[in-house]
């Protein structure tokens, strides 16, 4: 029933494009690296049958003269007059117009790493992504990366082999009988998700990467991916298996296999009532993996012969959900069990842990009310597919959110208490307010208070303003956080209005941190200070310096000015010269060396604790010389229509800290989450939280992002969907922001 597909896939960075127009103020973005599709002999046999047969009913030479011709996207050659005329010999700018959509793009690649001044890695890499449209068997696309890389060779310090090959085939919207559709992908891939695990406002299930296979059928009621009715609104069928690992290595990356294998099944199924006007959906998912790294520590009660603890465990899980929907309001209840085992060699130290868990949401929308409310009870010893979710804590939460063309305001109140009783019971308050004082002129702030494993305090004031320099936003910070240390911090922002088709904005922040450390003599605490302030510059610009010519650079930079020496420097560098339509050559350059931290700070209980790493002094190098062509794209767009010419999109899905909908220069990019277009062609974002779709047909398209690999507190507006039109000739820019839940 299923149409299996076998392929090969591997990631690979993309510079951005030029761009003609952006959607929001004042941000550059580049093009992500995707994973990738091979094709068995059978399907290939069935493509090319397919695209000789559409070719043979396409005109090969289109009729410029004729009104009723397909649109052919001609180079004009004299733009400034009425009688401006198509270029008949610049064939460079007429790609092939015969049978189905397609393109490809190559890139051999060469990089260089050094660390405290030493090269350490160098390597080439060959990468290919080629993607086709079909009638039968939905969108198919291939990413593949070949690399020879020393780090391969000399890599000590991880566990399991990093490959010098990956790929990754994909497939979208297949249509089968009786109105159902197939996505499959084979290579490296990410498990899919049923829709009613995306919609949790205080719960996620994580998502790990595997080498393998992932599948799923869904009705054509809207697929779980980018549906047009809604996640809950779906009925799908998804399953999964394949070995752990992790993607890993820069610039020229490879899958790193560890022990283990997982696999995945599931089901979602949804009924309307029409006598109650209502829609129920429910959902059952199961996943389990053999012999996977043993991250949660379990048999830790047991010391094996060697000293250590047993290196690798066996975990199961089983999801359940029901979701019920009636007049904007809606209700979900959700269950998890889990079991975990540890793979001792010797019997006695086998053991086994359980646990279990619910929460419940609930949703209502009135006028320009909104409330959701909801119950928790999650148990010691959950996790899904061997890694961690929330344990050991339940409690009640009631949020409220109210927006008019002035006010808008939100506010949360949760009660938490430990499941286990080893914490004592606490709250965490939040709430937000915004004032609109004229079109160009808005003011706000907010305040975050936690009494629950640990106390801690957030409190902060902004102004913001549209002026003739761009957008301006002024902040300040105060915050006690739960580990006793006391932070203020004032930060400027600046969006800088467009000077040609260059985009530039700024982030100036001074910070104070006061460490109060607490010791005990002779009965007698003691408290003690430790100071430390610094100053921090980020700075994001991009844009095309002169023709075919274009930037894009990222600096963030901190420096010590009062207290330990803590200073900080990242930066990156991108050159792109386009030579033709096809042929391209790019250069980037990486620096970086002190503290970084590898996610952003929050009070809420139930997100994941920041944690910070330091990297040695490091720069890398990588030159890109890339071809790129595209056929039949002239007539039938990726995603277009018969005679609508085409255009390129290109964006960032990014963590919009202090919720303006701009991407300020010191917001940093959402890594590894699936951007899809029309529900039907997929790509991932890259590290700096890049995508690229790189031919889009001329009209109305949805940009939907698949929110699995998201961190808590973080979420999604519009279920992470955005709608697009795109024009001929037209590189379309566009920010996607991730927004902090209350």
């Amino acid at each position: 029933m299923i149409g299996v597909l076998a392929g090969v896939s591997f990631s690979m960075p993309l510079m951005a494009a030029k761009a003609a127009r952006t959607t929001q103020a004042g941000q550059a973005v580049s093009p992500a690296s995707t994973p990738a599709i091979t094709v068995e002999p059978t399907l290939a046999l069935k493509l090319s049958l397919e695209l000789k047969d559409i070719a043979a009913n396409t005109p090969a030479n289109l009729n410029a003269s004729d009104p009723n011709a397909p649109y052919l996207d001609r180079l004009l050659i004299n733009t400034n007059s009425s009688t401006a005329t198509a270029s008949t010999t610049d064939d460079e700018n007429e790609p092939d117009a015969n049978g189905m959509p397609r393109a490809i793009r190559i890139e051999l690649q060469q990089s260089r790493t050094i660390n405290n001044g030493v090269a350490t890695n160098d390597g080439i890499g060959l990468g290919v992504r080629a993607t086709i449209d079909t009638l039968n068997f939905g969108s198919v696309s291939l990413d593949a990366l070949a690399g020879s890389n020393q780090r391969f060779i000399t890599d000590v310090g991880n566990t399991g082999t990093l490959q010098p090959f990956t790929f990754t085939l994909q497939q979208f919207g297949m249509p089968l009988t009786g109105g159902w559709f197939a996505n499959n992908a084979l290579g490296v891939v990410t498990p899919t998700q049923l829709g009613l695990t995306r919609q949790q406002l205080r719960f996620s299930l994580p998502s790990r990467t595997v080498e393998g296979i992932t599948t799923e059928l869904y009705s054509s009621q809207g697929a779980s991916q980018g549906a047009p009715q809604g996640l809950s609104q779906t009925t799908s069928l998804i399953a999964t298996i394949g070995d752990v690992g992790q993607m890993d290595g820069f610039p020229i990356s490879g899958f790193r296999r560890q022990s283990g294998q997982l696999f995945q099944a599931g089901g979602q199924w949804h009924n309307n009532w029409p006598d109650y006007r209502a829609d129920l959906t429910s959902a059952v998912s199961v996943t389990g993996v053999r012999r996977a790294p043993n991250l949660l520590g379990i048999g830790s009660g047991a010391i094996l012969p060697d000293n250590n603890f047993s290196s690798t465990a066996n975990f199961d899980s089983i999801y359940i959900a029901e979701r019920v929907e009636r007049n904007g309001t809606s209700l979900q209840v959700n269950a998890l069990r889990s079991s975990s085992s540890a793979n001792a060699t010797n019997a006695a130290d086998h053991k086994t842990e359980t646990g279990d868990g619910w929460w419940l949401d609930a949703a209502a929308d009135d006028g320009r009310s909104h409330h959701r409310a909801g119950l928790f009870r999650l148990g010691t010893g959950l996790n899904w597919g061997g890694l961690a979710v929330n344990t050991d804590v339940q409690g009640a939460y009631y949020r409220y959110f109210y927006q008019t063309l002035r006010w808008t305001g939100d506010a949360a109140v949760e009660s938490l208490r430990s499941v286990s009783g080893l914490s004592p019971a606490g709250q965490y308050l939040t709430g937000n307010l915004r004032y609109q004082m004229s079109r160009d002129l808005s003011v706000g702030g907010g305040a975050s208070v936690r009494t629950f494993n640990g106390t801690g305090s957030r409190a902060f004031a902004y102004i913001q303003s549209l002026n003739r320099l761009g957008t301006s936003r002024a902040q300040l910070d105060l915050a006690d956080a739960t580990s006793g240390e006391r932070q203020q911090a004032f930060t400027y922002d600046q969006s800088w209005n467009e000077r040609g088709s260059i985009r530039l904005s700024t982030s100036l922040s001074y910070a104070r941190q006061d460490n109060v450390l607490t010791t005990t003599q002779l009965n007698t605490q003691t408290k003690s200070g430790l100071k430390h302030e610094s100053v921090s510059l980020a700075l994001n610009a991009s844009g095309e310096i002169f023709n075919n010519f274009s930037l894009n650079a990222n600096i963030q930079t901190r420096h010590t000015t009062v207290g330990t020496v803590d200073n900080a420097l990242y930066g990156t560098l991108g050159l792109m010269w386009q030579l033709n339509r096809s042929w391209s050559i790019s250069a980037n350059a990486t620096a970086g060396n002190g503290r970084y931290d590898t996610g952003l700070a929050s009070l809420d209980p139930l997100a994941a604790p920041i944690t910070t790493i330091s990297r040695p002094s490091q720069r890398t190098y990588l030159l890109v010389l890339r071809y790129e062509d595209r056929a039949g794209t002239t007539t039938l767009p990726l995603g277009g229509r018969i005679g609508s010419g085409g255009g390129a999109v290109v964006g960032t899905v990014y963590f919009d800290a202090n919720t303006n909908n701009i991407r300020d220069a010191n917001e940093g990019g959402v890594p590894n989450v699936a951007v899809l277009l029309d529900g039907r062609f997929s790509t991932k974002t890259d590290a700096q939280g890049r995508f690229e779709f790189p031919f889009v047909g001329a009209g109305d398209h949805t940009i939907t992002v698949v929110s699995d690999n998201l961190p808590l507190p973080w979420s999604l507006i519009n279920d992470g969907t955005t709608r697009i039109t795109v024009s001929p000739r037209v590189n379309l820019e566009i920010n996607i922001p991730a927004v902090k839940n209350l």
